[in-house]
């Protein structure tokens, strides 16, 4: 029989079934080649053939978010916006732009990827990527109701609607230990109930679905961990920290592709770095040594994607304390496990940053110390604001030609704050004579309490008092929120060094000190 005449008998029952079998087959194919996508199986290197070789300098398409803002005369006072594009630390993106006369505003940033955005104070979370062109309606009488048209509108415009029920905030309600996990999954079937009525009765389409679950997932870990239910000893039972650890990757191997870059990422990375430094020995059995606790942590991951992303998070990390070395030494190990173009990229924005500091520190320490004021980064409202606190800064450093600084924020309730004030106390004993000075200023404190509890008279020490306008200058221009914070200028008068690692109780303030001195 021709094999034609075959195929035209299709109302065989066997070759009906053959066909269906064929088509069943095909279709399991299709859809496991999509599931290996989303899960990161093999991401595609980018183009560059090692992270240092990468700019520090914005790449890819950029995205036009532009808007208007309505009834304007209910927030007088607000007069520029704030973006943000959230990344780790080091590598976080800030465009502030003042809204013009006929009550507009434009932004032209470089997301890289389609990556969770904030606009402060008119939205807090939507969605843009390369080459997106974005507007946004905001209604000051309706604060936090925007309405987006452009790309990604009907995406955005869901996401600002479900944020009207959910927050992703988790309440303790006075429970501790297991009480308080069995709560939080109570709350957090609450939430996917509430996500599952909104997805019915908006027909939500699947790309918002699945940031939805991404959302309440990561909310929920992150809860778990900054609670630290899975660490401390609660209700006289000790947590079991190896298999608390061992949810935590599992639940986090569920949520993370690369399809949206959320905020949570970053956070929830940077908090399950920290949770397994802290606890490196009691999951391991090993000895805690930094280059080998670090490079065994995307062991853990089942996902790619996020072993990826812890990696990720460790280099960035560790390039927030203004130190390449830890990215030198590892690099041909970086590149061959860091394939993400995104991640690749913004790692090796953040180490040329670093580097380009490091190597020049005058163009980023003319800005901080406010001798620069680049519209790009800072309004020219908040820039006379940031002046306040800078002049007692500028000050000490005019004051103290050819000396290198050091200087210390502490708060008197801040315990770390004062076991640094003391090792600071025997550092500047070991280089009495030198041309160093040790500046401790106190914030957050009362002046009438630090003068009572706080004196030095060493006469390498400068202490002082700034009040709370003086201090929230400081920290805006410095961005920081949380003290010990240290900044280290060198006897040109440039800041060189600055962050929570800069203190004296760090192995390496004193041999920067003495290297400052020689140069």
């Amino acid at each position: 029989m021709p094999s034609t005449y075959f195929m035209i008998e299709m109302k065989n029952g066997k070759t009906k079934a053959l066909f269906y079998i064929i088509t069943a087959i095909s279709l399991l194919l299709v859809i496991a080649f999509f599931v290996k996508l989303s899960r990161n199986e093999k991401i595609p290197v980018a183009e560059e053939s090692s992270i240092s070789e990468y700019s520090n300098q914005f790449s890819g398409k950029p995205a036009i978010i532009e808007g208007e803002i309505f009834n304007r005369e209910v927030y007088p006072q607000t007069k520029s916006l704030k973006l943000t594009i959230p990344a780790f630390e080091v590598g976080n993106m800030e465009y502030i732009t003042e809204i013009d006369s006929n009550n507009r505003f434009r932004f032209v940033i470089y997301p890289m990827a389609d990556r969770e955005i904030n606009i402060y104070p008119i939205s807090d979370i939507f969605l843009a990527g390369e080459g997106d062109s974005i507007f946004i309606r905001a209604d000051f009488r309706q604060i936090q109701n925007p309405v987006y048209s452009g790309n990604k509108a009907d995406l955005n415009n869901l996401i600002t609607k479900f944020r009207r029920y959910y927050q992703g905030r988790y309440v303790h309600g006075g429970k501790m230990g297991k009480a308080l996990i069995e709560e939080a999954d109570i709350q957090k079937s609450g939430f996917i109930s509430l996500l599952n009525n909104f997805r019915k009765d908006e027909r939500a389409p699947s790309d918002f679905v699945m940031w939805a679950e991404q959302t309440i997932e990561a909310d929920y870990l992150l809860f778990l961990i900054q609670s630290t239910i899975l660490s401390e000893e609660t209700d006289g039972i000790v947590m079991d920290r190896v298999k608390g650890y061992k949810q935590l990757t599992e639940s986090a191997d569920k949520i993370f592709n690369n399809r949206f870059i959320l905020k949570s990422y970053f956070d929830l990375t940077t908090e399950l770095v920290v949770y397994k430094k802290f606890h490196y020995s009691k999951i391991t059995g090993k000895k805690s040594d930094a280059d080998s606790m670090f490079l065994l942590i995307p062991d853990d991951y089942r996902n790619r994607y996020l072993s990826e992303f812890i990696l990720a998070a460790i280099a960035n990390g560790l390039l927030s304390t203004n130190r390449t070395d830890f990215v030198q030494k590892n690099e041909a190990w970086l590149d061959s496990y860091l394939s993400d173009p995104f991640l690749r990229k913004i790692t090796g924005m953040s180490y040329n940053r670093v580097k380009n500091f490091n190597s020049n520190p005058k163009p980023l320490s003319d800005e901080m110390l406010g001798k620069t004021t680049d519209i790009k980064n800072i309004s020219s409202a908040d820039a006379h604001k940031n002046s306040v606190g800078l002049k007692v800064i500028n000050k000490i450093i005019d004051a103290n030609p050819g000396k290198v600084i050091y200087i210390d924020f502490w708060a008197l309730w801040c315990y770390p704050c004062i076991s640094n004030l003391n090792t600071s106390l025997k550092l500047i004993n070991e280089l009495t004579g030198k041309d160093v000075l040790f500046v401790n200023i106190c914030i957050m404190t009362s002046r009438d309490l630090w003068e009572e509890s706080y004196k030095s008279e060493h006469d390498q020490i400068i202490s002082l008092h700034m009040n709370t306008q003086e201090a929230n200058a400081v920290m805006r221009q410095f961005r920081f929120s949380g003290v010990p914070y240290g900044i280290l200028i060198n006897k040109e008068g440039y800041v060189v060094d600055f962050g929570n690692h800069v203190r004296a109780e760090s192995d390496y303030l004193k041999a920067d000190i003495l290297k400052l001195l020689e140069n």
